[in-house]
């Protein structure tokens, strides 16, 4: 694939550096567009949902690989209504970014010890 948008970037731009730009900013539109939704407490929606999120940065280039993962929250069962609103701390990602032959993997999920959804780079694929 040709990128008509590399004039755009600093010369200097490695191609690995690129493809850890694309990959922020395929978590950072997972997170950002998809959180504060309502989502029901049935496995084929949110199933659905996975697969919406996944073949939405799957269309941006330079996505090899995309896997969401949304964990519904377990108190939800004591509350009178059947759906949850979707928060950063629901979804585990995997993205995979191939710009130029430079592969990278990038993560977001939920990290209990810092009581944060983290994104960040990755050695491993899956």
């Amino acid at each position: 694939m040709t990128d008509t948008t590399k004039k755009y970037f600093p010369r200097n731009l490695s191609n690995r550096e690129r493809a850890i730009f694309e990959c922020g900013i395929a978590l950072g539109t997972i997170y950002h567009a998809f959180t504060g939704i309502p989502v029901r407490m049935e496995i084929g929606e949110i199933n659905m949902l996975e697969k919406v999120i996944e073949n939405s940065i799957l269309a941006q280039p330079y996505r090899e690989f995309v896997k969401v993962k949304i964990r519904p929250p377990q108190e939800i069962r004591k509350r009178p209504f059947n759906y949850f609103v979707l928060k950063g701390k629901h979804i585990e990602a995997t993205v995979i970014i191939n710009y130029g032959g430079e592969r990278v993997v990038g993560k977001m999920d939920y990290k209990k010890d810092l009581n944060y959804t983290l994104m960040y780079l990755s050695d491993e694929p899956t």
